[in-house]
Parts: structure tokens; C-alpha cells; sequence
């Protein structure tokens, strides 16, 4: 047994305990869950200003290349188409420009084929600078049958679409032999030979950017460790290199194709749509700033195609004019990488804090848990019925709440034990009782009829049932033959419930009992009975009486009422012409004047008379039917009580009079559902057959 409280004890202390760890534990977690994504927050803010500054930055210089170069071929083109230069005049003037513009590789102005001279298909003079010996501007002629311009990126978008475009960036074989992209802008002229007076496309010019200062700029920047930036050109391809699993030049399209995924697909294929938002380098400074934070897009990527360890977190910016995409790849892990060591190392100490405090707090729970371990032995001897153990003063005496608990303890020991002393006193006279209340019930019930009917009779059938709301009741029904052609019935229900209306209700059965062997009519009996009862009435008790006397032979029912309830007749269709779907007629009888019994010593009763027909039937009953409620208050009621008997007829034909008590004793009960009876219920029903006597006398005669 002590290795069992033992055990208990150890089982608080441990959930006490447990619970009290629990409890910090999630505070600590919900503090670090916090504290952890507040510093990825702030981590990420900073990535992202930092990635504002490199594509500024970067964007700064794609601006210059723009503005730059772009007015160079612009103001050419505008100059040429009032009129065509000399030949002479034409290198001379693209010779300038690419000198003086350090951005501009080389230039050239390609004319419409035949055009200067209908033997001369290509004319293209192309001016560079020839790095290879000292930047020297060097004179070509581009095209030929192996090299058709005409059908190049440079030369055919810009004429189909009349407008000055960058080009798709390129490798230059023709002409500077390096990789670069060409500003294009179409001209026209008038008064040519060929096509008369009217604005014709003439041809291109063009201002080439080397493309290789850009590259170097891009590849030289640096995120973290691994991370880095590479460019897109409009249809996708690679201006510089990735440094994922696949180190290569190409279109990235193709490139992402070969890790299947999906959604990194879809992502730059959205990317490279003309519908994908773009930064417009054009807008003032004001408006830039916006724009530019409105344009930088974010994206997180697992594919090992932008970094071989690590997810990537993308920035990228599409520029509107150029269509260019610049990408910044920052590797996750080196992101946050300070940031969960820091996060490690707190953990650590967060658990060797967890496990000290789980021994401090075992060792107090366990100190402060000794005291309640007494009070649970003295608790278990109680529960065994030992109330005499006292609880002893060194846990009362404490000034804590343990002392408040041990003196209450005590308290309710002492008052227990004075408890059960009196309940034990208490349960002897209730079962005294008890025995008594049977023994008054078995008495009551010896003044009612004990079977029905209690004597042999050709001409009715009759049933009653008394249901008693406590366990001796003041309901009472009586019927006997006074006489071979009288019977006598009645039904009372004495005012009040329990012994005194038992007892009432006895002295009543007694007195009609008597009385009904001397007289035939039912209105002397009550007379006789309430000048009796009113005599010696101080309690001023009172029972309410309906009695009546059928001459069997005859069908005649003289019926005197003493306060009672209208008994209620059912004639079957054969008998009257006013029935419904059970093919009966409900009718409720008069009922002639009469006051309660045992309040008037010189009452005047009176009585009334109905002639019964083979197969009426009567009942007579108690309100303790009509009057019987459900839980919703709601009353049983003198309508459900006609609802129920057609509903008798519907089933049966002609039911005896049993299946009609039993019936309507059931349905009140039904109808309560569990709800007390607030009083006795008491039925009486009686079927009169006097044909059928009939027929069986004239059956013994004739044999």
C-alpha cells in the first residue's frame, strides 16, 4: 500500500512537474519561433535593399549604354532622309561618330539592295574599331552571298516594324568579330531613282556595343559566397553564364527544360511574355525610383540549374526597351547561415536550461507534494468508512494553504462521521416507514374489487385500473350487483394525496360500500355518505363521487354526480347515424347538480337517467387522466382523450373493455414521458352486451 501512494505521489510531482516544463518550454519555443522569423525578416529587408542597390547600379550602366549610343544612328538616319551623302561624305561622317562615342564599336549604314547601283546588290560600309591594333578605326564592306545582312536580326525586325530596335545580342562574323548588339533605326528618302517621289525605306543604321565590358561588370559582381548575377537577353538566352550544375552559355528556356521542373519552366517562360511588367528607363528620376522597386520581381528556386547546394532566392528586373533581364541569385543557406548558428547555440542552452529547471522543479513539487501524500492516506481511511483517525495538527498548523486543506479535511472528517451516525438513524425509520406505506397500500387495495368482474354476468364486460401518484393513493371505484337485475358503480378521487387520503378515501369505500346494500338509487347513497363525512370532517377533507345504478335487463343508467367529471358514452354507427372514421359517436353526459362530499352536512343531490344500447360502452374515470402533464406543461386533455379512444375503435371492431383501460393508461403514460404524476389516475370502463345474455337464454330453452 505505501508503494502505491508512493507511486501516486511521484505521479503528481512528475505531471505537476511536467506541466510546469511544458508550460516554459512553449513560451521559450513561441519566443524563438518569433525571434527566429523576425531576424529572417529583417535579413530579408536587407537582402532586398542591397539587391536594389546592384540592379541600380547595373541598370545605371544598361542606361548609359541607351543613352548614349541610341542618338548617334537616331540624328544619322534623320539626317539622311532629306538626302542621300556621297559616298565619301557618308564615311566621313560615320567615321566621326564612332571616334568620338567610346561606347559605339562600330557603325554602318546598309542600303536597300541595288540601291546606288542596279549592279550592286550590298552596299554597307562598316566602320570599327580594331582592337587588335590599338583601336584603330579600320573600313569594310559587309555582305555578301555567304553573309545575306538583309535577313539578320540588326537589319530585317527594325524594317518590318519600322521603328528603332535593339537587337538580339550576337557574335559579329562579318564584320567586328566580337560578341555585341546592334541599335537599328530605318530611314527613308525621296526623290530616289528607284522609287520615284514617294517615302521610301532606304535602309539602316546602325551603332554597335560591345557587349563584353557588360559581361565583365556582371560577372565581377558577388553575393555571400556563391552567389552571383547573370543577364537574359529578350528571347532568353544567356549574355552571361549561370554557375548552377549546368556552367554554360545558351537559352535558358532549354536549360530549365532538362530539370523538369515545371513550375521554374512557367516562371521564365511568364518572364520573356511582352504581357510580363518591365522597367521603363525612359520616365524621369521621381518616377524611376518607383518604377524600379514596382519592377523587381522575387522568387525562391530549388533547381540546382542556378546553384549546385543551395535554394536560390531570385531578384530580377526586365528592362522595357532592351528587353533584358538581370538576375541576382542569392543562396539561402549562406543567407540565413549566421543567423541559424546564432539560433543553434541558443537552442542548446535553451535545453540545458529546460533540463535544470525540470530537477529544480521535480525537487520543490516533491517538497511541497509530502504534506498532500499524508492528507491522501488519511482521505484512503476514509474512504474505507474509518472516521475516527484524526488528522494530526503538524498539517493543520501550517500557515499555507496546505493548512487550510488539512484543518477543512478535518472538518469534514468530524462532520462525516456525524453524518453517517444520523443517516444511519435516519435510514431505520425510513425503511420503518416504508414498510408501513406498504403495508397501507395492500390495505387500500383490499377495499377495491380485486378482479373483474367479480361476479359472473352475461350482459357487460367491464375493467378498471387505479395508478396511484405516490404509493397509497386517494382515488376509489367500486361496482357490484345490488340486486339480479342492478348494478351498482362509482369512481371518486378524494381531495389531497398520500396516508390522509388513503385513509380518507377508505372511510369513504366503506360508507358507499353499505350504504349501496340498502338503497338502488345512487342520489340517497351520496346523501347519506356526505352527512356522514361532513360530521366529523375537521380537516376538511373532501371526495368527489360520480355513482350510478344500470338495470342490466333493461339498459336503464341512473347516475347522481357529487362534484365529479362527465362520464363519457360510445355508441357504435349501429346505434346512431352521427359517426366518424372509427364508425362511433362520442358524446359526454349531463350531469345533474351536487356539491363535493364532506363539506355540506345538508346537501341535496340529484340524479339524471340514460338507457344504454347493446354495445355502448361508458367510462368513468378521475382527473388524474385528463389532467396528467408532459415536460413542456402541456395538458393530456379531454380532446386527446376522445383522439385516443377513436383511435382504440380504428384498430378494433369492438374492443372489450380491458383493451380500452389499458390503452388509455398507456397513452397517459406515453405522454408524460418520464414526467411525475401530479395525481392518482383511475379509469372505469363498462361494455353493455344484453343481447348477447339474450341470445344465450333463448339457446338453453330451445335445446
Amino acid at each position: 500500500m505505501d508503494k502505491e501512494l508512493k507511486d501516486k505521489r511521484l505521479g503528481f510531482a512528475f505531471k505537476l512537474s511536467a506541466l510546469t516544463i511544458l508550460g516554459a518550454t512553449i513560451v521559450f519555443c513561441i519566443s524563438f519561433i518569433y525571434n527566429y522569423q523576425s531576424s529572417k525578416k529583417i535579413i530579408l529587408e536587407l537582402v532586398n535593399e542591397k539587391s536594389h542597390q546592384i540592379i541600380s547600379k547595373t541598370i545605371a550602366y544598361i542606361e548609359n549604354i541607351n543613352d548614349t549610343v541610341s542618338p548617334a544612328p537616331t540624328y544619322l538616319a534623320q539626317h539622311l532622309e532629306p538626302r542621300p551623302l556621297k559616298a565619301d561624305e557618308l564615311l566621313l561622317t560615320i567615321k566621326i561618330i564612332v571616334a568620338t562615342n567610346p561606347l559605339i564599336f562600330g557603325m554602318t549604314v546598309a542600303h536597300e539592295p541595288y540601291y546606288l547601283n542596279s549592279k550592286t546588290k550590298y552596299y554597307a560600309p562598316y566602320l570599327y574599331k580594331n582592337s587588335k591594333n590599338n583601336n584603330k578605326i579600320e573600313t569594310i564592306y559587309l555582305g555578301n552571298d555567304g553573309i545575306d545582312f538583309y535577313n539578320m536580326d540588326w537589319y530585317k525586325p527594325p524594317k518590318d516594324q519600322n521603328m528603332a530596335i535593339w537587337s538580339e545580342p550576337y557574335f559579329d562574323e562579318g564584320g567586328g568579330k566580337i560578341l555585341m548588339t546592334t541599335y537599328s533605326v530605318p530611314f527613308t528618302q525621296k526623290n530616289n531613282r528607284l522609287h520615284g517621289s514617294q517615302n521610301k525605306f532606304t535602309g539602316i543604321v546602325t551603332a554597335d556595343v560591345s557587349l563584353e565590358s557588360l559581361k565583365k561588370m556582371i560577372g565581377e559582381i558577388k553575393i555571400y559566397n556563391t552567389g552571383y548575377a547573370f543577364l537574359l537577353s529578350k528571347n532568353g538566352n544567356l549574355l552571361t553564364p549561370l554557375k548552377g550544375e549546368v556552367n554554360n552559355y545558351g537559352n535558358i528556356i532549354e536549360l530549365a527544360k532538362t530539370t523538369k521542373d515545371n513550375d521554374l519552366i512557367k516562371m521564365l517562360e511568364n518572364t520573356l511574355s511582352k504581357e510580363h511588367p518591365s522597367y521603363d528607363v525612359k520616365k524621369d528620376n521621381i518616377e524611376r525610383d518607383k518604377n524600379e522597386k514596382d519592377s523587381i520581381f522575387q522568387i525562391t528556386s530549388k533547381s540546382k540549374l542556378f546553384l549546385k547546394d543551395s535554394t536560390a532566392i531570385l531578384y530580377y528586373l526586365k528592362l522595357k526597351y532592351t528587353g533584358w533581364i538581370l538576375f541576382l541569385v542569392i543562396p539561402e543557406n549562406e543567407l540565413f547561415n549566421d543567423v541559424n548558428m546564432i539560433f543553434s547555440k541558443i537552442s542548446f542552452m535553451a535545453l540545458i536550461g529546460i533540463i535544470l529547471l525540470s530537477l529544480i522543479t521535480m525537487l520543490v513539487v516533491t517538497k511541497f507534494t509530502n504534506p498532500l501524500r499524508l492528507l491522501t492516506q488519511k482521505a484512503n481511511e476514509m474512504a474505507k468508512g474509518n472516521f475516527n483517525e484524526k488528522i494530526t495538527l503538524e498539517l493543520i498548523d501550517q500557515k499555507d494553504e496546505i493548512g487550510t486543506l488539512s484543518s477543512s479535511f478535518e472538518h469534514m472528517r468530524a462532520a462525516i462521521k456525524d453524518y453517517i451516525a444520523n443517516l444511519e438513524e435516519t435510514t431505520a425509520a425510513k425503511e420503518r416507514i416504508e414498510s408501513e406505506l406498504k403495508i397501507a397500500t395492500n390495505i387500500q387495495l383490499s377495499f377495491l374489487p380485486k378482479k373483474y368482474p367479480p361476479f359472473t354476468s352475461k350482459y357487460f364486460n367491464v375493467s378498471a385500473i387505479l395508478d396511484p401518484a405516490k404509493e397509497v393513493g386517494g382515488d376509489l371505484y367500486d361496482l357490484r350487483m345490488v340486486d339480479n337485475d342492478h348494478l351498482f358503480l362509482q369512481v371518486g378521487d378524494v381531495s389531497g394525496k398520500g396516508v390522509p387520503a388513503a385513509l380518507f378515501m377508505a372511510v369513504t369505500q366503506t360508507l358507499i360500500k353499505g350504504l349501496s346494500k340498502q338503497y338502488i338509487d345512487p342520489a340517497q347513497i351520496l346523501m347519506d355518505v356526505n352527512k356522514e363525512l361532513s360530521r366529523s370532517n375537521e380537516e376538511c377533507m373532501f371526495v368527489t363521487v360520480l355513482a350510478g345504478t344500470l338495470n342490466i335487463k333493461t339498459g336503464l343508467f341512473t347516475y347522481s354526480n357529487a362534484g365529479h367529471l362527465a362520464p363519457l358514452l360510445i355508441r357504435p354507427s349501429a346505434n346512431s347515424g352521427n359517426t366518424n372514421s372509427s364508425n362511433i359517436t362520442l358524446s359526454w353526459l349531463d350531469l345533474p347538480p351536487g356539491v363535493v362530499l364532506g363539506v355540506n352536512e345538508n346537501a341535496i343531490f340529484e340524479k339524471l337517467e340514460t338507457t344504454l344500447q347493446h354495445g355502448d360502452y361508458i367510462i368513468l374515470y378521475t382527473d388524474g387522466l385528463i389532467e396528467a402533464h408532459n415536460k413542456n406543461k402541456e395538458l393530456y386533455s379531454p380532446e386527446r382523450f376522445e383522439s385516443e379512444v377513436i383511435k382504440i375503435f380504428e384498430k378494433h371492431k369492438s374492443p372489450k373493455a380491458e383493451i380500452i383501460t389499458k390503452h388509455l393508461i398507456e397513452s397517459v403514460i406515453n405522454f408524460a414521458d418520464g414526467e411525475p404524476a401530479f395525481d392518482d389516475t383511475t379509469i372505469l370502463t363498462l361494455q353493455y352486451l344484453p343481447n348477447l345474455a339474450s341470445s344465450s337464454a333463448s339457446s338453453k330453452k330451445n335445446r
